[in-house]
């Protein structure tokens, strides 16, 4: 998947990083955030998506490690898009 554009979900001031990356047919999610802080990270992703033009949906689930600031809301990712790829780094499993 070759990428067109990737939106930051974070501020410099956040305890997280996460990273939606834009293909030209799908949309991939790198991390997330703390359990609890998850409205933001979503206010976040669709106004990333509305900037894109699309409809929110994610395609792809990658998690680099499964620290909660980098994971904590992957339960309520997978509720809402469930037939969405993970990808997990060989240490997450």
């Amino acid at each position: 998947m070759g990428y067109k554009n990737i939106s930051r979900l974070h501020h410099k001031w956040d305890s997280y990083n996460a990273y939606l990356v834009f293909g030209e047919d799908k949309v991939a999610l790198i991390d997330n955030t703390y359990p609890g802080s998850s409205a933001q990270m979503w206010g976040r992703i669709e106004d990333a998506f509305e900037k894109e033009g699309k409809n929110s949906k994610i395609d792809v689930i990658i998690q680099n490690h499964i620290e909660k600031d980098h994971s904590g809301a992957l339960p309520e990712i997978h509720k809402k898009f469930p037939e969405n790829t993970h990808i997990l780094h060989r240490n997450s499993c």
